[in-house]
């Protein structure tokens, strides 16, 4: 309860101090600062929500470079790998080896509009790069299974996930793109 108060608060300090950042034109260790800031609040605001504690949740990462251990200490941080197959491995191995309650996906994400910075929420996942429109499926439609598109609601950003970095506009429009999410 103390937190669903304090979260709104905390959103209204980050904002704040994400205006300050942009018109000072700070060094990538403040935006780092308040970008580790907000993962704190995000998920002490979701365990207290559904009543998990800290050993319950999982953060998953692609490369330790985009989230060290020692960053946040107090949570449990595990490294998949760049792509779909490390991530979706990792992820068995985590729910195996751990039972957690919550696996927050990390990293970074390329944003196909101007104005995403920062620490977004998604909800909505696709595979950006699963291309069998030879054979009669949309693009993001993997042949013969029933799930196209992975959602959590509509609270939150979409995401393309592929194994492949992006240099032009993909075939789907989503908000932002990575390599791990959909997995």
């Amino acid at each position: 309860w103390v937190l669903w108060t304090f979260f709104p608060f905390a959103c209204k300090i980050l904002e704040i101090e994400l205006q300050i950042y942009q018109r000072s034109n700070a060094n990538s260790i403040c935006n780092t600062k308040i970008i580790l800031w907000s993962l704190r609040v995000f998920i002490l605001y979701r365990a207290s929500l559904n009543k998990f504690e800290m050993n319950d949740i999982v953060i998953l990462v692609a490369l330790e470079e985009e989230l060290p251990k020692d960053s946040l200490k107090e949570f449990h941080i595990e490294y998949s790998g760049v792509g779909k197959i490390n991530a979706c491995f990792k992820t068995i191995e985590v729910i195996n080896t751990y039972s957690p309650k919550l696996i927050i996906n990390y990293g970074t994400a390329g944003s196909l509009k101007d104005n995403l910075t920062g620490l977004c929420e998604v909800s909505k996942f696709v595979q950006r790069d699963m291309d069998a429109s030879e054979l009669g499926f949309k693009i993001g439609e993997t042949p013969f299974d029933n799930i196209s598109k992975i959602s959590f609601g509509n609270h939150g950003l979409s995401i393309g996930t592929g194994d492949n970095f992006v240099s032009q506009k993909p075939k789907i429009v989503t908000d932002l793109v990575d390599m791990e999410a959909y997995a």
